[in-house]
């Protein structure tokens, strides 16, 4: 929406929200680990799908602000295995193992 966020010298900003995103996590499994000690709504819970999904989301965002493999091998990143696909596959990433863990908690209540 603002063309002054896709010059790369404010990558820290887009950076810095989805390292939040992935910090997000440690909210969610606190509340979580409040309802296992409890065990009337929740019996298991699938902490390391959870915690995993937040990896994901801050390596993606250290990857895109680093700019890491174009930064050591200039030129051979230019299509494929470039930081900004390496954040979107890790982004996407997380988001399935999120998923895929709040399924697992629906279905083993």
């Amino acid at each position: 929406m603002m063309p002054c966020i896709r010059d790369f010298k404010n990558a820290w900003i887009l950076a810095t929200a989805f390292i939040i995103a992935g910090l997000s996590v440690v909210p969610g499994l606190h509340h979580v680990h409040y309802l296992l000690i409890e065990g009337k709504y929740i019996s298991t819970c699938p902490v390391h799908l959870f915690a995993l999904s937040g990896a994901f989301y801050i390596f993606g965002a250290v990857m895109y602000a680093k700019k890491l493999p174009e930064k050591a091998y200039p030129g051979k990143f230019d299509f494929f295995g470039n930081s900004h696909s390496i954040f979107h596959f890790c982004v996407v990433v997380g988001a399935m193992l999120a998923m895929w863990g709040s399924i697992r908690m629906f279905h083993e209540r």
